[in-house]
């Protein structure tokens, strides 16, 4: 029996995160609560190119050059999370999520910590280790087919992870 197409989002451990060990692995066990972790990177060191392609949709905003900067040449960790109905649902009050849209709204939270509610993994790092979030710490794809353009980015000199994650998008399609 094939297995069902699994959604799935491209995740980002920002600099802040990976500065406290303990803090990245409290976000990653938070996540592993409704998904699982495919293909980890481990410490890749950001190149100015890859990041302002991968924030190249906000190329007129004005952070785009902060964000770029920012990160540039900075470590990160990042992989990709796939969404396991065995572990969780995305009914929430009768509304149902995708796995980015629930991600975003439900476990992260938003960017601007003062939208984000109690439960959100932006806002428990900041009660749980006390850190200064000059960045957001985590950056999770909007969508599948914002996650597979994402891994297509940082993912290009793996292009058997490309080429499961174009296969696994275009099933969750039809």
């Amino acid at each position: 029996m094939l297995e069902e197409p699994r959604e799935f989002v491209f995740i980002i451990l920002k600099p802040a995160a990976l500065n406290d060990t303990k803090l990245a692995d409290f976000i990653k066990q938070e996540l592993l609560k409704y998904g699982d972790i495919k293909y980890v990177k481990q410490s890749v060191i950001v190149n100015k190119s890859i990041i302002s392609e991968h924030y190249k949709a906000a190329k007129l905003s004005l952070w785009f050059p902060l964000v770029v900067n920012y990160l540039s040449g900075k470590v990160v960790q990042h992989f990709v999370l796939e969404f396991n109905s065995k572990k969780y649902s995305l009914l929430v009050d009768n509304k149902k999520y995708s796995f980015a849209d629930f991600l975003r709204k439900q476990v992260i939270g938003s960017a601007n910590l003062f939208k984000t509610k109690n439960y959100h993994i932006r806002r428990l790092a900041l009660s749980k280790f006390s850190t200064f979030l000059l960045d957001n710490l985590v950056h999770c794809s909007a969508n599948t087919q914002e996650a597979l353009d994402e891994i297509r980015i940082w993912y290009k000199d793996c292009p058997i992870v490309v080429a499961e994650y174009e296969t696994k998008a275009s099933a969750l399609s039809r």
